[in-house]
């Protein structure tokens, strides 16, 4: 599923948990997100290499600290900027795992600007 709307990382965190809770949850272990983005990319870009996962068309403004805020790992921007997590998301297809032994975060962007 492709969304198109411009979300805040907030937003964007509900539908990602309620992703997951509907696709996923199985009561053990620790819990793995998925937080899938497209920069500058067509809707057919998006299927190519996401296929029917939940995908994010975000703009270029987003760096991974909105990533990181929208997978719950911060709070807010003020603490991800906090931490030195403002990078700019990479160019090209990029598969990334953040987390700690309760969560784990993986952000795959795709950016082809």
């Amino acid at each position: 599923m492709i969304v198109k709307e411009q979300l805040s990382p907030i937003q964007v965190r509900e539908k990602v948990i309620a992703d997951y809770k509907k696709t996923w949850a199985s009561g053990s272990g620790p819990v793995m997100l998925n937080l899938n983005i497209a920069i500058g990319c067509s809707d057919d870009d998006a299927r190519l290499f996401f296929d029917d996962e939940l995908v994010f068309l975000v703009d270029e403004s987003w760096n991974m600290a909105h990533a990181l805020v929208a997978v719950g790992l911060f709070d807010s921007m003020g603490d991800a900027k906090k931490a030195n997590r403002v990078s700019p998301i990479p160019t090209g297809f990029n598969d990334r795992l953040f987390g700690n032994k309760q969560t784990i975060v993986r952000i795959t962007t795709l950016n082809i600007q």
